[in-house]
């Protein structure tokens, strides 16, 4: 046998403190996770989001390359107007509060949209 290798065994003082430590965590685990699983049957307050709203303001911008104002106002335009097919497409209801168009060929939209479908948001579109 090697003199610089160490081997423990069952009995050594090093497998013994790693045992103790190891029960000590499992111990700690386990009755958190009762603690946890108690408090949460003792409760009886719940919170449902009955109704939700996403408002976002939303910034289509090209990039900048030295065209004209006019052509990225155009390419915007037809950005906002594919954003707005697709969530026609997806079925997610929507209402643009704003649509701006900035000097430097981009459009500025305020939008409301359907965060859930299961939910009726009608309050939030009228």
């Amino acid at each position: 046998m090697d003199n610089d290798m160490v081997i423990f065994h069952n009995d050594s003082p090093l497998f013994f403190c790693e045992k103790i430590a190891l029960k000590k965590f499992l111990e700690f685990a386990i009755i958190n996770s009762a603690k946890a699983i108690l408090k949460m049957e003792d409760s009886t307050e719940m919170k449902r989001v009955q109704a939700a709203c996403i408002m976002q303001t939303l910034r289509f911008q090209q990039k900048e390359d030295g065209s004209p104002v006019e052509f990225l106002l155009r390419k915007s335009r037809e950005e906002v107007e594919r954003y707005k097919t697709q969530l026609n497409k997806n079925k997610i209801r929507y209402k643009i509060d704003a649509e701006v168009e900035q000097p430097d060929g981009s459009i500025i939209v305020r939008i409301r949209k359907e965060y859930n479908s299961n939910a009726n948001v009608d309050e939030y579109f009228n």
